[in-house]
């Protein structure tokens, strides 16, 4: 009989003991759950994360290097944001600076009008500049970023280019500023506007066009003319192309 009580015992503790190791397994199973749950949520997390970063780096990179001018309400343009001053002048020949360099991207625009009784042939570029290269000097000399006490303006080269159906002479040239007393190299752009009664403002011929200029002891050549070739390759003439060009 009191051997039948000890072999109960031994069973009841041995049962006791499994039912303790069942437990203990099934709390390490819901404990290896919850770690592998955290762990996922983690690495989702994390991942989440570093999309939003790829897409944050994505839109920066995807930042336009350009601003859009105007030569006319008839003629548009884009142009580099390196020049980040306008001086507002509201001129024939209008400036924008670049506080950065002191770089100076002018538009050009109508240079023949009734009073200094200039007429120009949009059919004619080999006559372009010389109409009107005195003038461009004139135009020049604004008070605001250059002033010359006899205006004028040293063209070293020229040529007549071909650029997206626009016929354009691009120029080198030079002159002396009297208001910083120093000497300026320019890269110009000039083009003739056909006249066009749908137009507002170019009813007859006449020029438009972009120069760049810089301080001789700072000027690149090859750097000005990127600016300037830069809106003369987006110019755009009425709705049509303004269109296109957006």
């Amino acid at each position: 009989m009191k051997t039948t009580k000890i072999i109960a015992a031994v069973m009841a503790m041995t049962m006791t003991m499994g039912l303790c190791a069942c437990g203990d397994s099934a709390d390490s199973g819901t404990t290896d759950s919850k770690s592998t749950k955290s762990t996922v949520a983690q690495d989702k997390s994390q991942a989440e994360t570093t999309a939003s970063n790829d897409e944050e780096t994505s839109s920066a990179v995807e930042e336009v290097d350009y601003q859009y001018g105007v030569v006319s309400v008839d003629v548009h343009f884009r142009f580099s944001k390196h020049f980040d001053y306008d001086w507002k002048v509201y001129s024939t020949i209008d400036p924008t600076s670049s506080l950065e360099d002191d770089s100076c991207f002018l538009t050009v625009g109508q240079l023949c009008d009734e009073y200094n009784g200039l007429t120009i042939d949009s059919d004619k570029p080999e006559e372009w500049l010389d109409t009107v290269q005195n003038e461009i000097a004139k135009k020049l000399s604004n008070a605001y970023t250059y002033y010359m006490l006899e205006p004028s303006i040293d063209i070293s080269e020229n040529e007549i280019q071909e650029i997206n159906g626009r016929t354009f002479v691009r120029f080198v040239g030079s002159f002396y500023d009297d208001k910083h007393k120093n000497d300026v190299d320019c890269v110009g752009y000039l083009t003739v506007v056909k006249g066009d009664p749908n137009l507002s403002e170019y009813k007859e011929d006449n020029t438009a066009g972009f120069i760049v200029a810089q301080t001789h002891d700072k000027a690149n050549i090859d750097e000005l003319d990127a600016y300037a070739r830069e809106a003369a390759e987006t110019m755009a003439v009425g709705k049509d192309e303004w269109d296109k060009m957006e």
